[in-house]
C-alpha cells in the first residue's frame, strides 16, 4: 500500500487552533496527506527560510511574507490572503475591568501592572515593543516585563506570572481561562493580515489551500478571533 503524501507547513501560532481544530481533521479524512506543522513566530519563520528551510506551505503575517518574497526566500505568485486580526489585551483576575478605549487607558494599565507579558519574536510583540518606545514608557514597563521568545502570552497571565498580556487576539483565545479585556485602543491598534505562500506546490498542498479558503475555514476564522479575507480568484496549481 502506498504511503500517503506528506506536507510540511510553517505556520504562525495565530492559526494554530484553526489548523488543529478545524482544517487538519478534514484534510486527514480518507487518503489525505500527512501534515507536519511547525508553529513559528514571525522572526522564527524568517530565520527558518533564511537558513535554507523548505516547507511546502508557509502561513504568516502578510507583510513578513511579502518581505520574504522580495528577499528571494519565497516564490512570487503563490500569495493567498486568509484572514486578519487585531492585537488584544489579556488581564489577570486582580486587574479588574479598567477601561481600554484610549491611549491613556493603555498607558495607565501597563504602568500599574506588576508585569506585562509580550513576545520578543512575534509580529504583535515586535509592534508592542516599538509602541512602548513611542509612548515613552518602555523603560518603566520593561523593567518588570515578562518577555517571551516562543509560546502563548496568555499562559503567563493565566499562570500568574504576568497580570497583563499583549498578543494577537486568536492567540490569546487559545488559552483556557483567559480573560480578554478587549483590543488595543483604536488609535494604536495594528491589524495583522494572515496569508500563505506555497514554496513547493503539489496536489497535496493544493488540497490544503482549498480547505484554508473554504467556507468551513472562514467560519473557523470568525469563531477563533479572526475575520476572513476575500479569497475570490484564488487558484494554486499543483506540480
Amino acid at each position: 500500500m502506498q504511503d500517503p503524501p506528506r506536507v510540511s507547513v510553517a505556520c504562525t501560532p495565530a492559526l494554530a487552533s484553526v489548523l488543529t481544530g478545524d482544517i487538519l481533521p478534514l484534510l486527514g479524512q480518507g487518503a489525505g496527506p500527512e501534515v507536519e506543522v511547525d508553529y513559528l513566530t514571525t522572526l522564527g519563520l524568517r530565520t527558518l527560510l533564511e537558513e535554507g528551510g523548505t516547507p511546502d506551505v508557509v502561513i504568516g503575517v502578510d507583510t513578513a511574507l511579502r518581505d520574504l518574497v522580495r528577499a528571494g526566500h519565497l516564490p512570487a505568485g503563490t500569495h493567498v490572503p486568509l484572514a486578519h486580526c487585531g492585537i488584544g489585551v489579556a488581564v489577570g483576575g486582580a486587574v479588574g475591568s479598567p477601561p481600554m478605549e484610549t491611549v491613556e487607558d493603555l498607558i495607565d494599565l501597563v504602568l500599574s501592572a506588576d508585569s506585562v507579558c509580550y513576545s520578543s519574536t512575534g509580529a504583535s510583540g515586535l509592534y508592542f515593543g516599538r509602541l512602548l518606545e513611542e509612548l515613552g514608557v518602555a523603560e518603566a514597563v520593561n523593567a518588570r516585563a515578562t518577555v517571551i521568545a516562543r509560546g502563548l502570552v496568555a499562559e503567563q497571565v493565566v499562570g500568574g506570572v504576568a497580570d497583563v498580556g499583549i498578543q494577537l487576539t486568536p492567540e490569546l483565545l487559545q488559552v483556557d481561562g483567559v480573560r480578554i479585556l478587549g483590543p488595543l485602543p483604536a488609535a494604536v491598534q495594528q491589524e495583522m493580515r494572515v496569508a500563505l505562500a506555497v514554496p513547493r506546490a503539489s496536489a497535496a498542498t493544493e488540497r490544503l489551500v482549498e480547505l484554508l479558503v473554504s467556507p468551513v475555514a472562514d467560519a473557523a476564522y470568525a469563531r477563533r478571533g479572526l475575520e476572513p479575507l476575500d479569497h475570490s480568484g484564488v487558484a494554486v496549481a499543483s506540480a
